[in-house]
């Protein structure tokens, strides 16, 4: 590919995932999980109480934590949006996805760092699937009312390229936000009993 080429492509290019997404899916959750994972299992058998209900406590915790940090880390996906369509990479491995497949798209709220999940049809496997982006923001870290513009921009193209498509359709952006709550006083439930 010659200079012009690569020059064309990035031009077509209108939004990308955060630069960072390679650290969250690779790096931080792994690295969370495994320190927690070592520090539970050197305290478990201790001789001190307070060491093994310290133990205790953080493998709730992690197992809580972890509900949510390894579907995340395998529905993570970077992420380009162009005016031709939207391109998902995984493991170095990418693929074109149509918008008039896309079944819906939504910011999810109160997460940071800010996310957005869709739903889609792959077109090598005609497999519904359901991924997650880290979007790139400015600002304001956890959004409370309204969705950033590549999440609008994409919807935007859904809209004309999808005519199945309806807003009413989408999974609530609300929904994460409430099962992270219930997922928490779970843990919390189970917290006090080595606290």
């Amino acid at each position: 590919m010659d200079e012009t080429q690569e020059e064309t492509v990035s031009a077509d290019v209108i939004y990308r995932s955060a630069c960072y997404t390679f650290v969250y899916k690779y790096l931080f959750t792994p690295v969370w999980i495994g320190g927690f994972a070592v520090g539970i299992a050197a305290t478990w058998n201790a001789p001190d109480e307070s060491a093994r209900n310290w133990s205790r406590c953080a493998a709730i915790m992690l197992g809580f934590a972890s509900i949510w940090l390894i579907p995340m880390i395998a529905r993570l996906r970077s992420a380009e949006a162009r005016m031709s369509g939207l391109r998902l990479t995984n493991f170095g491995i990418s693929r074109e996805i149509s918008y008039a497949d896309i079944h819906w798209v939504y910011e999810i709220a109160l997460i940071g760092p800010r996310m957005m999940s869709l739903k889609y049809t792959d077109p090598l496997t005609k497999k519904s699937k359901r991924v997650l982006v880290i979007i790139p923001y400015r600002g304001i870290i956890f959004n409370f009312l309204k969705e950033g513009p590549m999440v609008h921009f994409i919807r935007t193209r859904i809209e004309e390229q999808n005519p199945r498509y309806s807003r009413h359709d989408q999974p609530s952006r609300w929904g994460p936000v409430f099962l992270l709550i219930v997922t928490a006083a779970l843990a919390s439930q189970l917290l006090s009993r080595y606290w």
